[in-house]
């Protein structure tokens, strides 16, 4: 695909946030059940990569259940090939370390200096 960024080879992204403990209580763990950070999280960014890349043929993904040990899953890594042959790799955590983040920017989380 060529546009005004050039032939798009790879595009990488992630997201990490650190949610607080208080935000995932018993029912995050039943509603969110298999998808929190890819249909809540990741949803927002793959329009900004269709657009980029063309149409997404290809899509592999893997989760982690380390830090809250519940049935949603709190980092996952995400690839995906567009028609055209070009790749994305998406890094989503809501358990990370992250220095800056949505929460911190936006003054949502106040735990975070600003």
């Amino acid at each position: 695909m060529f546009c005004r960024l050039g032939c798009l080879v790879l595009i990488e992204g992630d997201v990490q946030l650190h949610k607080p403990a208080h935000f995932f209580g018993r029912h995050h763990c039943v509603l969110f059940l298999g998808g929190d950070l890819i249909l809540i999280n990741l949803v927002h960014e793959s329009g900004n990569i269709c657009a980029l890349m063309g149409k997404i043929i290809a899509v592999q993904a893997m989760g982690s259940l380390v830090i809250r040990n519940c049935a949603v899953e709190d980092s996952v890594v995400n690839t995906f090939f567009s028609a055209n042959g070009a790749a994305v790799k998406f890094v989503l955590s809501d358990a990370a370390a992250a220095p800056l983040d949505w929460e911190q920017t936006s003054k949502e989380n106040r735990i975070y200096p600003t």
